[in-house]
């Protein structure tokens, strides 16, 4: 993916879309490979901003979606994962 814009809205969306909440549990751990091939495939969680951009709003926007991930993975490793099959 080439616009960097993009990335934080489309982290958010397969957050939203995908993985689970604590009050919903996984359906099946392919929900979450799902989601960890397409991070992969489009370098969801590897940006790299070029020093003349100081977008701010893009700065911010990035740093808030990689803390909504990793603060849903944590739920998730701290749930019950035996639901896992």
């Amino acid at each position: 993916m080439c616009d960097v814009k993009l990335k934080p809205p489309m982290l958010r969306t397969l957050i939203k879309k995908h993985l689970s909440e604590e009050k919903q549990p996984l359906q099946s751990s392919f929900e979450l490979a799902k989601v960890v091939s397409t991070i992969q495939t489009h370098n969801l969680l590897s940006e790299s901003f070029e020093q003349e951009s100081t977008d701010q709003k893009l700065i911010k926007s990035w740093t808030s979606a990689i803390d909504d991930w990793v603060n849903r993975i944590l739920l998730l490793v701290s749930s019950n994962m035996a639901i896992l099959v």
